[in-house]
C-alpha cells in the first residue's frame, strides 16, 4: 500500500471524477486502500442521502476491491500522539482526521485529499490531492 484516499476523495469517485477515475486506474489495486473511518462517514453518508439504496450498492462495490485499513492499538496511539502535538502547537484538525492521519503516518501511507490545509498540519505526514499530474 502506498495511498490512503480520504473521505472527500472516495465521494469525488462516486460522483464520477473522471481525473480520480483515469489516476486509481493507473495504480495496482494494492497501491491504495480506504481507513474504516472513511468507511463509517461513507456509511453515515448513505444512510442520510436520498437513494440509500443505490449509494449503499455503489459503497459496497467499491470497497469490494479496496482494502480498509483498520484502526488498531497501535493506531489509537498514534493518533493520541498526533492530537497532543497539534494542541501543544494550537492547530488541531478535524477528529476523524486526526484518526486517518494516523492510520497513514504510522503505516508510511500518503493520504490522498482534498482537504491539504488540515492533513498539511501533521508533522511527518505526507499528503497529495492528486491535482498534480505526474508518476505516483
Amino acid at each position: 500500500m502506498r495511498f490512503l484516499l480520504d473521505t472527500d476523495i472516495c465521494i469525488d469517485l462516486f460522483r464520477g471524477s473522471r481525473s480520480l477515475i483515469v489516476l486509481l486506474s493507473q495504480l495496482a489495486p494494492s497501491d491504495c486502500c480506504v481507513s474504516v473511518i472513511s468507511y463509517y462517514e461513507l456509511i453515515n453518508g448513505v444512510l442520510r442521502s436520498r437513494n440509500p439504496k443505490r449509494d449503499r450498492r455503489m459503497v459496497d462495490l467499491f470497497f469490494d476491491t479496496m482494502q480498509i485499513l483498520p484502526f488498531d492499538r497501535g493506531t489509537a496511539m498514534e493518533a493520541a500522539n498526533i492530537r497532543y502535538e497539534l494542541e501543544r502547537k494550537g492547530c488541531m484538525i478535524g477528529p476523524y482526521d486526526v484518526l486517518i492521519a494516523a492510520q497513514a503516518r504510522e503505516k508510511s501511507l500518503t493520504v490522498v485529499t482534498r482537504n491539504l490545509n488540515e492533513f498539511s498540519r501533521v508533522e511527518g505526514l505526507a499528503v497529495d490531492d492528486w491535482k498534480t499530474p505526474g508518476p505516483r
